[in-house]
């Protein structure tokens, strides 16, 4: 597979990563196909250079125009060409396999191996979001009953491969999931609360706690809304005082707010801003 670079203008560059443009226009004046990576590097057009950022994709579909014989010329000429982008409805439909490809042999979360240390009954436990199941794993070892959900289907060959009777999986969004009350010793949400929308996020985040005996132990991070990705409207970013809220009925262990230019999993530069925690429900 080929590794082709392109530069794009600022004000698409941020629809990009902001996940709302995930189509190209280009002219067809060099060799692409499906699998190949683009690196798609911002352009200041107007001072004439890179910005520095830039973010890979690949090229999952390709439609070239020259030979179409969908309309005549004259229409062509005289309407041009419009792209259309769409997506299930009722919902975005985001491809996660690179993110499972990439993270499926990566050592467990260590803000979830630092809340075992604070559990008192190593019984049951749900991994929200699974995604790889990475932590899924981990928390198997560790003799935990492990029940896992995530809204993509890739966790069935992941969880299937696993062959344990101890864990149970369910393709399932969280504000679909019916989560039991007082039943887990310890719930993790690692890097997955932000992407449940916001119309949602606190009845979900609620049943989550209502999910926990007591003494259980919560742990995950909320985005802030310092985040690059903060103007994704499906997803949900909060401010300190909103994070404090949510966890004002809790018994805060650990609460860090973190802020920083790093890279997420698959190399691709971008602005944290995260508040990581840990808490017991009394």
């Amino acid at each position: 597979m080929a590794t082709i670079h392109k530069k794009v203008w600022s004000e698409y560059f941020e629809q990009i990563i902001a996940g709302k443009k995930k189509f190209e226009l280009r002219l067809a004046d060099f060799e692409v196909n499906e699998g190949d990576t683009l690196v798609l590097e911002e352009w200041d057009k107007d001072k004439k250079e890179y910005t520095g950022r830039k973010i890979e994709v690949v090229a999952t579909y390709i439609i070239k125009t020259k030979s179409q014989t969908f309309w005549s010329v004259e229409e062509v000429e005289k309407y041009g060409f419009q792209v259309i982008q769409f997506e299930p409805k009722g919902g975005k439909n985001k491809d996660w396999s690179e993110y499972f490809r990439i993270t499926g042999n990566n050592p467990p979360s260590k803000l979830l191996v630092k809340s075992l240390g604070y559990v008192a009954q190593k019984s049951k436990a749900i991994d929200v979001g699974g995604g790889a199941l990475k932590d899924t794993r981990y928390l198997l070892e560790q003799g935990f009953d492990v029940t896992v959900v995530d809204k993509s289907d890739l966790i069935t060959k992941e969880a299937e491969a696993i062959k344990s009777d101890n864990l149970h999986y369910f393709v399932s969004s969280f504000e679909d999931f019916d989560f039991p009350k007082n039943e887990y010793d310890i719930a993790s949400a690692m890097y997955a609360l932000p992407f449940n929308p916001p119309e949602s996020f606190d009845v979900v985040f609620a049943k989550i706690k209502g999910s926990l005996v007591k003494g259980g132990i919560f742990c995950g991070q909320f985005f802030g809304v310092h985040d690059e990705w903060s103007n994704d409207k499906k997803m949900t970013f909060h401010t300190k005082e909103q994070v404090e809220k949510l966890l004002s009925d809790m018994e805060v262990i650990l609460f860090d707010e973190e802020e920083k230019d790093d890279k997420t999993a698959n190399g691709t530069s971008k602005h944290w801003h995260i508040f990581h925690f840990i808490v017991r429900k009394l």
